[in-house]
């Protein structure tokens, strides 16, 4: 099930890198979906979407089946090189955005809850002669 946010990769004839995060979400009892989303919202319009290496994001949660923990994030960057510049200019944009210390601390244990922290990484190269 697509997880709304996406940041649409314009159509490209160039190599690009997909970063991968595999993870699973934990369901606190003191959460809400719509506190979930709104975290999601302000982080994706104040990091993800203002991050110049990004090209792309995609989201997608599992949604039935055994473990509907499951979900799969994909940033899109144009090479290795930017994969360091994406992570450092994302704890720029996040410490630009939530400037007090205080307030990152709050949005961290506030956002974390959602997240059990058990994680994958897997980077892809897309190969455009294979796109139709």
């Amino acid at each position: 099930m697509p997880i709304a946010g996406a940041k649409m990769l314009a159509p490209s004839d160039k190599e690009m890198i997909w970063l991968v995060v595999k993870g699973h979400f934990a369901f606190p009892e003191d959460g809400s979906r719509k506190e979930f989303e709104a975290l999601s919202k302000e982080y994706l319009d104040n990091v993800i979407n203002k991050n110049e290496y990004i090209k792309g994001f995609y989201q997608h949660g599992h949604a039935w089946g055994a473990d509907r923990t499951e979900y799969v994030r994909a940033f899109v960057i144009e090479s290795m090189g930017d994969l360091d510049k994406m992570g450092k200019r994302s704890i720029e944009l996040f410490k630009e955005h939530w400037s007090d210390e205080a307030k990152r601390k709050e949005f961290g244990k506030k956002m974390g809850k959602y997240f059990t922290g058990k994680h994958g990484d897997y980077i892809y190269t897309s190969v455009p002669e294979l796109t139709k």
